[in-house]
């Protein structure tokens, strides 16, 4: 298994441990790929307890090493772009409405022999 299968792996196994609901794994359009889609229970604050159903875009980034910067550091412009476009092709495809949404970059940096991760919720919204 190449290192990009296996740093996505290592992330679905962790959203699963978390409470995530894994709906799909790269999802591709003409134009992009999500690596993860789920869903995961939000609270929206902390005055209200209610949980509502997130359906969320997970793009994941991993590295070897910090030669070439930060995994987060990955996701340019151009490349939320992409992603916000085939979130667009799946919510119209899935006919998804009344949901909230979120876009999430989740890091993984190897290093020692072991994965440091890191979620970024909310990193960036819909272009």
């Amino acid at each position: 298994m190449r290192f990009g299968q296996q740093a996505e792996e290592s992330v679905a196994m962790f959203l699963e441990n978390q409470g995530y609901k894994i709906l799909e794994r790269n999802y591709r359009t003409r134009w992009a790929e999500i690596d993860i889609i789920a869903s995961c229970k939000s609270t929206p604050n902390d005055q209200d307890i209610s949980s509502i159903d997130t359906l969320v875009f997970i793009e994941v980034k991993a590295r070897n090493s910090t030669r070439y910067g930060l995994p987060a550091e990955a996701v340019s412009l151009s490349k939320q772009k992409k992603i916000t476009s085939a979130a667009l092709h799946y919510i119209r495809e899935r006919k998804v409405v009344d949901t909230r949404i979120r876009f999430d970059v989740m890091t993984l940096l190897f290093q020692n022999g072991k994965y440091q991760m890191e979620i970024i919720p909310n990193a960036f919204y819909a272009i």
